[in-house]
Formats: C-alpha cells, structure tokens, sequence
C-alpha cells in the first residue's frame, strides 16, 4: 500500500504502547522484548514517521521525538530522586544506569528509522543544533541521563560517598574499589556536558586532587608537629613515603591510567 493511501495512526493511543515500553526498557532490569514485540514496536515508530496525517497532513516524526525525550525526562527525575533518597547512592546508581544505558540501545534501534531519515535529515539541513535534538536517540537517552540525572544535587551525592570510600580506605578501612572504578567508567561514558565540561572532571576529579591535597596537608602538619615534638623526623618522613607509596597502590586500583 502507497503510504499516501496508508491509515493513519491515532498517534495519542500509539505513543502510549510506544511509552509502556520505553518504560520498562530502562528501568526494569530484568525485562526485555522478545523479537516479536521488538518489531511491533519498531514498526509503530515507522508508521508515524513515514504516514502523513494531522492537520498539517504530514509524518508525526518532531512530536514522537520530543514525546520521547519528555518521557525521558520524567524517568530520569524519579532515579535523581530515588539516588538523593538512597542510603547506598553508589550501588543504585551503578545499577540504574546499567539498566538504562542497555535499555536506550534498545529504543535506539526501535527508533532507527527516526536516526536514519528524520535525525539525520534534520543535521543535514543545518537545524541542529536545536533544543534537545541530538543526532540519534541513543544520544538524546544519555544527554537527558546528564542533564536531569547527573543534576549538581545528584552529583555532590556522589561525590560526597565516593570520598567517603576513598578515606575509609586510606584510615585502614575495607573499600570497595570497584565500584568506585565502576562510577568512574561511567563518568568518562557520560563524556562531555552541554556546557564543554567533561562529567569525569566536573563531578571526580578535579574536587578529588582537591581533597587528597587537604586530606594529606592536615596529615602532613600533625605529623611534623609530632616529629618536633619528640625529635623523630626521620621517622616521620618514612611514615610520609609510606603513605605516598600506598596512595599510589589505592588509587591505581579505581583511577584510569
């Protein structure tokens, strides 16, 4: 059948079973689509992306997008909230994005007629950059996880248990290293913000060196103060090199090279 003669969708009713599974891929971690509910769903977005109707007679391909990226938004402010309520920030939020990130690859290639025509139409024409319009879905999913998830609320959050562990661990306590090293992937997975700052820098590294300096200046200070007292400098100074040495030990541990 032409699409000129094709029967509209009634694209309120659609985009609510487009909306359900958009749902469950990305927050719901053990639940996928079998082939066939892929493709039901792939050819959803197909229609209202190919079938002219509306007033304007013509595909339904800006407001399915921005459907989607509102219905994103919505996602994304419950997980902020679930983290700032967390006790265990670290590990929800390790979890949740794992969820997220297979669950917009996913949608990703359920909107793959959207990136192939209308996205890359939309960069070809010279609109983008527009407000929100990103070159394929799978960015929209991971600009809207930046924008609404790692919110500065959500990021001084972590920033604050991830400190936490660090200095657990350099007073002698158990760390769990790897799930730093695992936030930390993510962080340089998020890349860059829409403001030119890098995540991994903003929300890690740079108040890390800040608090590692702080943390071994007030270190160093007691432990001089305690040398003049009892005139063991050379004692103290073996102390400082061992502890240099077991900083650089930890932090290779979660750190990239």
């Amino acid at each position: 059948m032409s699409l000129l003669h094709a029967e509209p969708l009634d694209f309120k009713s659609t985009w609510l079973r487009l909306e359900k599974t958009v749902t469950i891929l990305v927050t719901s971690q053990f639940r996928g689509l079998s082939s066939e509910e892929f493709m039901q769903m792939h050819t959803l977005v197909y229609k209202l992306c190919t079938i002219p109707q509306g007033r304007e007679y013509r595909p339904l391909s800006p407001e399915l997008y921005f459907e989607l990226r509102t219905h994103l938004k919505r996602i994304c402010s419950q997980f902020a909230a679930e983290f700032l309520a967390s006790p265990d920030i670290l590990h929800l939020y390790t979890r949740s994005w794992a969820t997220f990130n297979v669950g917009s690859e996913c949608i990703n290639g359920i909107f793959a007629y959207m990136n192939r025509f209308y996205l890359r139409d939309h960069c070809a024409d010279g609109m983008v950059p527009v407000d929100g319009v990103c070159a394929t879905v799978y960015d929209m999913c991971i600009e809207v996880w930046k924008e609404v998830v790692q919110c500065d609320a959500v990021a001084a959050g972590m920033l604050d248990a991830l400190l936490d562990e660090v200095t657990d661990g350099r007073e002698g306590g158990l760390v769990d290293y790897g799930l730093i090293k695992q936030v930390l992937h993510i962080y340089q997975e998020l890349g860059v913000r829409a403001n030119g700052s890098l995540v991994y820098n903003a929300d890690f590294s740079v108040p890390f060196v800040l608090h590692t300096y702080r943390f071994y200046a007030e270190e160093a200070e007691a432990l001089i103060a305690e040398s003049q007292g009892r005139g063991v400098l050379v004692s103290s100074l073996q102390k400082m090199h061992a502890r240099i040495n077991g900083e650089i030990l930890s932090a290779s541990r979660y750190l990239s090279p």
